[in-house]
């Protein structure tokens, strides 16, 4: 007698056995050719991806730019190892370019290429915002490590990328920058087994966060590579191009050159604003602006308005901003300014139709007190908002709206100081950046509702609303990373907002809706009946209704 179960256990793990020994032999075949690549970056980028397969179907390799870059690095190697005075130089190398043209996949290479072929090399990533490291930088790195010949030796996760089996000393980590925690970037030496320091859109990032990490750049086979869009003229990623050029190797990319960027966009920036433009000098051409492209509103004055109490607000009538989804992943926002203060959370909402949209702005005006309600509804009116425009303003002609006006702003318009706009939107933008300038100005209630609204079961028009505190974030994460320049002809104009967008990682729905009130002046209360109770935080469902702000 036999037990074939035990027999087939047996067999079974004579079979895992041997795939184990072969999968060690070869991986220690793959090791002995990664140490081959401790040199050659640009060998490595050929060997480890499947380049014209799979996802990677009609990519032969790396585009012209990246593969120059790769075989600098390359050379540059090379030449220092072989000379003993230069052996434990650090390599710093910095790429300006414009938009789109692979730098986060040049970086992911960088990483995976540095803890492929160094046992025991550790790093730090960082960018510009915590979003551009998060959703992009951090998030191409996922991508190509799912590619990598060598992917199954590292584990990724939302904050580091590290060996398997060693993963307190052997990895890269995401880290935000932050003035108040640049030690974070300070004692980042490794004991002489190889570091890298990577700065993505290194134009935003602050001064201070070079001069630490400058600290960590003495030990041996350390990297420091900075890439970015050559967006300011002042700060250490412009003085690598002036003043600290001979510690650099330096590298520009014109996008227009780039395989990997958006032809037809690139062109209509062209178009837009003219080749000679500081915005097309700097998201097209790789070079720097001759004038500063500004941030639109300083971050001191968004930070202090966070704790600034005001008074006197109530003796003016509130005015809403309302911006309507255009995609799936936009939000209708619905902002409420009184005067010098936001006057409650700005509300979001998705998934709702024009008439669902309608119904929820109708819901909030009889909601609201008489000497509350708003002396305007200005609503974004290009696209769909065009919709829920015509269909409160046939609300308000049956009298539901009270003395509320209902205002279309079509901010593609011409501006009404149009020698100082280029259009509407850039004339109510700088309207709201005056408001912030004069430093009285309050956004204490700036603590966005994340909502998500779903049917109930019938036929009835009726909701549920969630709450998602993990997706709050305030609009002044949004109005403070708008940018500005100056036409050839010396009117404002902003970016797209499509450019905002891909930086934030989000739309700026909240900010959008909150300028939208500037479209109308402010108007006094009839009779000011002194202070009173403002809005609660939360308001009880009603019978019926669902509804809550």
């Amino acid at each position: 007698m036999y037990a074939p179960t035990a027999q087939m256990k047996a067999r079974e793990l004579m079979a895992q056995e041997e795939r184990n020994r072969v999968a060690s032999n070869i991986d220690d075949e793959l090791a002995e050719d990664m140490a081959a690549f401790y040199l050659d970056p640009y060998a490595f980028v050929i060997y480890a991806f499947d380049w014209g397969n799979g996802d990677l179907a009609g990519h032969k390799g790396p585009d012209a730019w990246q593969t120059k870059f790769l075989m600098s690095i390359r050379d540059r190697l090379q030449e220092l190892r072989s000379n003993e005075d230069t052996i434990n130089d650090a390599l710093f190398y910095a790429t300006k370019a414009g938009h789109g043209v692979g730098k986060s996949a040049a970086t992911s290479w960088l990483i995976l290429w540095l803890m492929s072929t160094r046992p025991h090399f550790a790093g730090v990533v960082t960018a510009n915002t915590k979003e551009q490291l998060t959703r992009k930088t951090w998030r191409e790195l996922a991508i190509w490590h799912n590619r990598c010949i060598t992917g199954h030796w590292f584990k990724y996760n939302a904050t580091s990328f590290h060996h398997v089996a060693h993963k307190d000393t052997w990895r890269f980590d995401a880290t935000p920058w932050s003035d108040h925690n640049s030690e974070a970037f300070a004692g980042m030496h490794n004991g002489g087994r190889g570091q890298a320091m990577i700065f993505d859109e290194a134009s935003g990032i602050s001064d201070k966060i070079w001069e630490v990490a400058e600290g960590a750049m003495s030990d041996p086979d350390a990297f420091w590579l900075a890439f970015g869009n050559p967006t300011k003229r002042s700060g250490r990623f412009y003085d690598i191009w002036g003043r600290f050029a001979k510690r650099w190797t330096k590298f520009t990319v014109d996008a227009r050159t780039a395989s990997a960027a958006n032809k037809k966009r690139l062109q209509e920036m062209i178009e837009d604003w003219g080749l000679d433009s500081d915005y097309v000098r700097v998201r097209v051409l790789g070079e720097f602006p001759n004038q500063d492209v500004a941030t639109l509103i300083p971050a001191h004055w968004l930070e202090t308005a966070k704790n600034r109490p005001v008074v006197g607000c109530d003796r003016y009538q509130p005015i809403w901003g309302l911006d309507v989804a255009r995609f799936g992943d936009d939000r209708t926002a619905l902002a409420v300014r009184r005067s010098r203060t936001l006057a409650e959370p700005v509300i979001f909402w998705q998934g709702l139709d024009l008439m669902q949209t309608c119904a929820r702005i109708k819901d909030k005006w009889d909601d609201t007190e008489q000497d509350d309600k708003p002396s305007a509804i200005c609503i974004d009116a290009i696209g769909v908002g065009a919709g829920v425009v015509d269909r409160l303003n046939e609300m308000a002609a049956q009298g539901h709206f009270g003395d509320t006006q209902i205002r279309g702003i079509n901010v593609s318009e011409s501006a009404s100081s149009s020698d100082k706009f280029a259009r509407l939107r850039d004339e109510l933008w700088w309207r709201c950046r005056t408001w912030f300038e004069t430093m009285t100005v309050s956004m204490l209630h700036d603590i966005e509702k994340k909502t998500h609204w779903t049917h109930t079961e019938g036929n009835e028009e009726a909701f549920h609303v969630f709450d998602d505190p993990s997706r709050r974030t305030p609009i002044i994460d949004e109005l403070k990373d708008i940018l500005f320049s100056f036409l050839p002809n010396g009117k404002i104009k902003l970016e797209p907002k499509q450019d905002t967008k891909e930086r934030l990682g989000r739309s700026p729905d909240g900010a959008d809706a909150f300028v939208l009130t500037f479209a109308e002046n402010d108007v006094l209360v009839s009779e000011y009946s002194g202070p009173r109770e403002r809005y609660r935080s939360f308001r009880r469902f009603s019978e019926g209704s669902a509804w809550t702000a």
